[in-house]
């Protein structure tokens, strides 16, 4: 990435699945069942692995299993991007989701940006498109 590159966290303060009942309770009860954190004293490796039946694993390696890996065995250590405003690190500006676009509280607000239909959502393209990502404004066809 570029030096000039911009980091804006568009979140949803309401978003029903980063809630702290939903999305940190799914953290904190990982690894899932078949998962677990281990290390092969042989090959001095680090990492999960999932059982595959009672007597074979599988050893999860990065990048090829990361999917795998996050959605299963890795619990996250922070709150969930997205979530809140006050995000530090590389994202300089923060664009609040329900307040500017009325993305609802309920599970439709959550990416709602795709799951719903351009009509109701031009304003978040156009915001998120042109102005973000300082894209210039294509001339209109008469």
């Amino acid at each position: 990435m570029t030096g000039g590159t911009r980091y804006i966290n568009h979140y949803n303060p309401d978003d029903w699945a980063l809630a702290a009942g939903k999305w940190q309770i799914n953290q904190k009860l990982k690894p899932d069942l078949d998962y677990q954190y281990e290390r092969w004293y042989a090959t001095n490796w680090y990492g999960f692995t999932r059982n595959t039946s009672l007597v074979t694993e599988k050893k999860l390696e990065f990048p090829s299993d990361r999917y795998e890996i996050f959605s299963f065995a890795a619990e996250a250590r922070s709150y969930a991007t997205g979530a809140e405003g006050a995000t530090r690190g590389k994202f300089s500006e923060s664009v609040d989701l329900k307040s500017q676009f009325a993305f609802e509280k309920e599970h439709k607000g959550h990416s709602a940006q795709f799951r719903s239909y351009i009509q109701k959502r031009w304003t978040y393209w156009y915001h998120t498109l042109f102005i973000d990502m300082e894209l210039e404004i294509p001339e209109q066809a008469n």
